[in-house]
Parts: structure tokens; sequence; C-alpha cells
């Protein structure tokens, strides 16, 4: 039975950068309603879900947990049941959609990724005791239209792409896909795939991650007594796949001010919600029309909606349009000054809304897809057999390429469980080696190694909230820690501006931590300390800002300054106005900004406050522009 996709909206609190612009609140809130009032006009949407989470003093105040038990419980009781699920989190940039997804480690709730993959085994265990319950996960970016597999360790050179297969659907040759037997397990993988995400954006030297997340969840529930030796396993399957998807900001590029990069990066992401958007509005018109008398006018009108203008609609053709039971969470800002995107973002949920999906029970068919893939293999190999010596080289390679990826296919499903897990063991070792260079939290240092948690350590700052924080680096007493590109160093950093050897930060216990430029760094070398030029060693303070070459941000904490000061949670994510530090500081040796104070001056006496203050402001962001155009031209 075809069911319309729910939508919840999720209102998040003020952030301090609308407090300050003495925002009002322009949402209000009727049962499942939300009216939206921009100053000029007054629009109100209907939903299934509203979660008003602004103030937490409020009588319909929504927690996280509120919002796990409406939309979490229903994902896994489905999936155990063999159906599929999907939760899409659509809204601008900042509106709370990573949090409501993921929460961060060290908060009091755990978000809907989390809360789902706890559910599953907990239920499983208190329902189905009896029958055997196999996961595996998968977690990819999309960024730029180019997918990437955050769970593999090794260094992705190639672009992942989207394939489409008669029973399969659609699917992602040689995308990683571990298997997890505990919830330990999964929290490891998580962490690793989120903190690739830091590094990555780190070394393209993006502020932002400005791409698309999917966190893929897929299940299989064995009824029936195990198979002993080498017997058959004719045990009953039911299958499941949830989709998480945490998609990039839908803000208007000319609202963000985006120029340069950020301008392509804003691009390439409105390619896909466009394509997105397209999509949904194509569906929701023949649920509107009706759908078309006779099953080949329907399978046209399919056929004609562009699932594949973009990987990310490619990737969710199932979980959109076919065999899943699909939410929408709407996340949205209750600023007067963000009211227009807010309209921007419940106007795509009410056409989300009248789009149906029809799920179906999936009784597991291993067999028949095995026999279908062995008949695929020997169909192809008798094509490449056959064709003729002067045949086009393009159509023996395509040949050639469908049968490596129909025997890959083959080797897969027919591995054991066994198997399987072997080979996740010697994926998480390789996993925990390149972890090593990108640090771990807190929380799992002191869980697994027993780390004093009064140790000062630098956390890596980030512009995206949900980037900021997430990677830790301690400081032991007495043990100089070096920081640059080469993988001698014991703090390795990629990106722009970093040489070989940088700097060298060290805990001198009771004298604090201080650092010092490395001897054999290049002269123009670039290390700041809060915007000023670092010469020679220096005594570092609580919360201090460390710039690093042109990409990489670290904040140093100490513990016990935290206490002093009642900070309760010392790793916090960046501030708003941290943020706009990130985007805006100009070191003091800056050549660009040396040359343009000249003029400043002489500037502002001609033009007045209010018109210098605006091209000072420009003037810094081209100052640093300026400085990493020299910095690559110069390498």
């Amino acid at each position: 039975m075809a069911e319309a996709i729910k939508v919840a909206v999720r209102i998040r609190p003020f952030v301090p950068k609308e407090v300050d612009a003495g925002a009002s609140t322009a949402i209000a809130v009727h049962g499942n309603a939300v009216t939206v009032n921009t100053g000029s006009q007054t629009r109100t949407f209907g939903c299934d879900h509203v979660y008003w989470s602004v103030d937490p003093k409020h009588p319909d105040y929504a927690s996280q947990d509120t919002v796990n038990a409406e939309i979490g419980r229903p994902c896994f009781e489905n999936m155990l049941k063999g159906y599929n699920f999907c939760v899409f989190a659509y809204g601008q940039t900042g509106s709370g959609k990573t949090h409501t997804l993921s929460c961060g480690s060290r908060e009091k709730h755990v978000g809907l990724i989390p809360w789902v993959l706890e559910g599953l085994f907990t239920q499983h265990r208190a329902k189905f005791k009896s029958d055997e319950l196999r996961i595996w996960i998968s977690y990819m970016e999309i960024y730029n239209e180019r997918m990437r597999d955050l769970l593999s360790p090794g260094r992705q050179t190639s672009d992942l792409k989207v394939i489409d297969h008669p029973e399969l659907g659609a699917y992602v040759p040689g995308l990683t896909e571990a298997p997890c037997r505990e919830m330990d397990e999964w929290k490891k993988l998580m962490d690793f795939g989120t903190k690739k995400r830091v590094t990555a954006a780190t070394n393209m030297n993006a502020s932002s991650s400005r791409s698309h997340a999917v966190f893929t969840i897929r299940a299989q529930r064995l009824s029936g007594p195990k198979p002993t030796g080498n017997k058959s396993d004719h045990r009953k399957s039911l299958s499941s796949r949830v989709n998480l998807v945490d998609l990039a900001g839908s803000e208007r590029i000319a609202r963000s001010g985006a120029e340069g990069l950020r301008l392509r990066e804003g691009c390439a992401i409105n390619q896909s919600l466009t394509a997105l958007g397209l999509v949904i509005k194509q569906l929701s018109e023949i649920q509107r029309e009706g759908r078309p008398r006779g099953r080949s006018a329907y399978e046209e009108r399919m056929k004609a909606i562009p699932f594949r203008a973009s990987k990310l609609t490619f990737l969710l053709r199932d979980s959109l349009a076919g065999n899943s039971r699909t939410f929408m969470i709407a996340a949205i800002s209750p600023a007067s000054t963000a009211s227009h995107e807010s309209i921007s973002t419940l106007r795509f949920a009410s056409s989300v809304k009248r789009v149906k999906t029809v799920a179906m029970q999936n009784v597991d068919k291993k067999d028949e897809l095995v026999a279908s893939l062995q008949a695929e293999v020997i169909r192809l190999s008798e094509l490449l057999g056959s064709a003729a010596s002067g045949a086009a080289e393009a159509n023996l390679r395509h040949l050639h390429d469908d049968l490596a990826e129909r025997e890959r296919l083959l080797s897969e499903l027919t591995k054991s469980h066994a198997q399987q897990l072997a080979e996740a063991k010697l994926l998480q070792g390789a996993r925990e080696e390149v972890m090593k260079d990108m640090g771990l939290t807190q929380q799992d240092l002191a869980q697994t190694m027993g780390i004093d948690k009064d140790l000062p350590c630098l956390i890596n700052m980030n512009e995206d909230p949900s980037l900021a924080g997430k990677i830790v680096y301690f400081l032991p007493p007495l043990q100089p820690i070096s920081i640059g590109a080469h993988k001698d160093n014991k703090i390795v950093l990629q990106g722009l501006g970093m040489p070989d050897y940088l700097c060298r930060v060290e805990n001198l216990g009771d004298q604090g931590v201080v650092v010092s430029t490395h001897q054999t760094a290049p002269h123009e070398a670039r290390v700041c300390i809060n915007g000023s030029a670092l010469k020679g060693q220096r005594k570092l303070k609580h919360h201090d800002k460390l710039f690093l070459g042109r990409a990489s941000a670290l904040r140093l904490i100490l513990p016990e300054a935290a206490r002093a000061v009642g900070q309760a949670g010392s790793l916090l994510p960046i501030s708003e106005r941290d943020a706009e530090l990130l985007r805006a500081i100009v070191p003091e040796d800056s050549r660009a900004w040396a040359e343009l104070q000249l003029y400043l001056e002489d500037l502002r006496e001609r033009l007045g406050e209010e018109s210098g203050q605006e091209i000072f402001e420009t003037l810094i962001q081209a100052s640093n522009l300026v400085d990493e155009a020299n910095e690559i031209t110069e390498a």
C-alpha cells in the first residue's frame, strides 16, 4: 500500500549571531501547523510532526529524545520486520540538521543515527533473542558531485559512482560495507568517518564540509536453528536498509554571499539540491494528477523523472519513489532574519509530503540473485569472446568493466559471514593506524587507553559546527609534539601552506604549554596565535587559537583553567565569534595587509566610518586570498 512521505519540522534555538542582530521570533506553532511571519507576509504550512526545540522552559518543548522516539523507533522497528527506511534532513546551514542526526559525542543526548543503531541491538535482544541479527554499515559523502568513502582507510584516488542493477537497484561499487556485531564497533566506525570528513575539509582548504553525508545501515534477521558443520544455511531471512542523509545547506547563493571556491561549492550543492527539487516536483505532480492508466504509461512517466541528474538523487531513488518508508526532517531557525529561508524549506517540505512510496517486506532471495549474477557473468564472457577484433575500444572496455563488476558482486555475495568479519577486523586495524595521525576524541582515549582527562590538548576549529571539536591531540608532559606535513611528526597536518616541519608544542607541566617555530621551518611559514605572528617561543593560555599554514586552526584546552572559570565542558564546538575569526583573521606578517594599510586610514577619512568599515572588511578577505595566491605561486 502506498504511503506518503512523513514530514517533521524541527525549530532549533536562537544562536548568538541572531541574538546579537536583535532578531525576533518569526515562527508560531499550532498543532501540526507552522506559521512563518516575514513582516510583509504570513504563510502557514501543515506537516506530520512539529518539534519546538527553541526554549526548554516552553510547555511544548521537544528534546532530542522526543525526536528519537517518534522517528527513530519506527525506523528500527520497521528494519527488524524487513522494511527499508529513509530519513533525510533538509534546511539552511546551521539550522540543526547535523545536530538532529548525530548530536555531539560529548552532549547529553544522542542523535538519531546512534539512537537507531542502539535501538536495533536492544530491540533485537528484547523481542527476537532466538534470531541472529547481522548489521553492516557504510558512510559516504558527496562533495562537488564527487563521492567519497568515509570508512576506507586508504587514500581514495578515484571518484565513486552509482550503478543501477535490475535486482539490486542503485548501489555504489567498491563502497566499504563494514559488518558490526557490537555497539562499540559502530561507534568506532562513525568516529573514524567523521574525522575523515574533518581532515578532507582541511586538505581541500575548505572551512566547511559543504557536503552531503549518507550513513547507511543494512540489517539481516535470520530465524531458525543455525546450520551445523558445512551444511547450507536455509533459515528464513529478512533484510532491510536505512539511509540517514544529512544534506548540505540549502541557502541561496546570493544570500550566503559566496564567492570563489565557496561559490563553486555552492553551485555544485545547488546542482544536487536542484535535482532533488525537480525529482520531488515531478513525483508530487504524478500523485496530484493521479497515476496514469496502464502500467506502461506509469513506467514512462517514472522514466522521465531526472533521478540521474545528480548522484544524490540517483542513490536515493528507491527512498524517494520506491521500496521504502521515508521521513523528511525540515530544520528551520525561529529567527526573523532567517524567515525567507524558513519559508523556502517549508515550501519544499510541502511538496515532499505529497510524494508516496510503496514499502515491501524484503524476504532474502540470495540464491536467486547468485544464480542471476552467474548467468550474467557467462553472458558477458561470451560477448567478450565473440567480439570482433576491430570492435570499438570503448565498447570492449565497457564489457570488461561490466564483467569485472558482476564477478566482484558474485564474490561478495558468496562470502561467508565469518570471512566478512575477518576482513573487517583487518580493515579496522588499518583504520586505527590512520587514526594515530588524525587524533582521537578525549572520550575514546579515556575509555580505551586510560589517558588522564586533565591533560592539556589541542582541538580542531572549523567554521562548520558539525566538524568543529572532532579531533583532539593530547599533550603529554615533557614530550615535545612536532607539527607539520611530514609523516615523522607527532601531529601530521596537510593543506595549503603546511611545510614538512612547522612548529613544536610542549607541555612543561607546572610551567604551562609553550609553542615555538621549528628550526627547519621556512621563513614564510605561517604560525599565528590569536592572529599575531609567532616569533621564537611563546607561552599559551587556555583557549588560545593557533592558525597553522593556510588551512588548519587548533584551540588549546587547559582542563584546570576551564574548571577555574566554570566551564562545564572544555571541548565545546567553536562559537559564532570564533567562526567569524576563522573567516576574517589576518596575521601581523601578512604582506598584502601591510601594503593595504598604507591606504586604509586615508580611505576611511574620505568615505566616512560606515563605508570605510565595509571596505575594511572586504580588504581583510582580499588580504587572505592574496597571501594564499602568493603562497601557491611560490610553492
